[in-house]
């Protein structure tokens, strides 16, 4: 996955959108850098990261929003928070659910 890591304590931002190259001129990067740190999982293939979209998920904790731009994006985006709904459900202690 192409990342791009615009500053610490800023919101992440996910883009299921190949980024235009040279990146300074992607509009999206432009308009959303300067308040949010954008990450860029290209989708024009139908073969999903889904390990790659997970990591993501691990490095923040917390979430604002999503913009998706495409069905398989969202289909992407929908299998990977499954899957770690799932992981974090397995490695709660039943006893304090932390």
């Amino acid at each position: 996955m192409s990342s791009v890591t615009a500053g610490a304590g800023k919101a992440p931002v996910l883009l299921f959108k190949t980024p235009t190259e040279p990146l300074e001129a992607d509009p999206y990067h432009q308009t959303l850098s300067e308040d949010f740190e954008p990450y860029f999982v290209p989708v024009l293939a139908e073969e999903y990261h889904i390990d790659e979209l997970r990591a993501v998920f691990r490095e923040h904790e917390r979430w604002e929003g999503v913009v998706i731009t495409s069905r398989r994006g969202a289909e992407a985006w929908v299998q990977a928070a499954e899957l770690e709904v799932e992981a974090k459900s397995r490695t709660r202690d039943p006893r304090t659910g932390e």
